[in-house]
């Protein structure tokens, strides 16, 4: 569930990807004893809520850098001296929320790159 809508693939009922973590207010699991509005699944449900804008300016910036001199060699690939994946991630993005017009329209924007 997203802000309260179903948030699953209509073809084969799998969930969506979510919004990056700076773009959540709220992250809710439930397990065993579910609502009946939440109760059509065996499984778990789970529940985000995105934020909102606010009458003052709020924001964040990340930049995730990973690149083959930093990682180091997993368990397999050190007993038989293999070399490092040579692999190179960045994700970087930012946040930032506001007045339009104060006590009455607000906005929120986020985004997230990979390369």
């Amino acid at each position: 569930m997203l802000d309260g809508a179903l948030h699953n693939n209509v073809f084969d009922g799998i969930g969506l990807p979510l919004p990056f973590p700076d773009a959540m207010q709220e992250f809710r699991v439930e397990t065993s004893s579910q609502n009946a509005q939440n109760g059509y699944k065996a499984s778990a449900t789970v529940g985000v809520a995105t934020k909102a804008g606010t009458n003052l300016f709020h924001g964040s910036a990340f930049n995730y850098f990973t690149d083959r001199s930093l990682r180091a060699k997993d368990f397999f690939q050190a007993q038989n001296n293999l070399a490092k994946p040579n692999t190179t991630k960045e994700e970087f993005g930012f946040s930032l929320g506001g007045p339009i017009v104060k006590d009455k329209l607000h906005f929120f924007a986020d985004i997230e790159r990979c390369s």
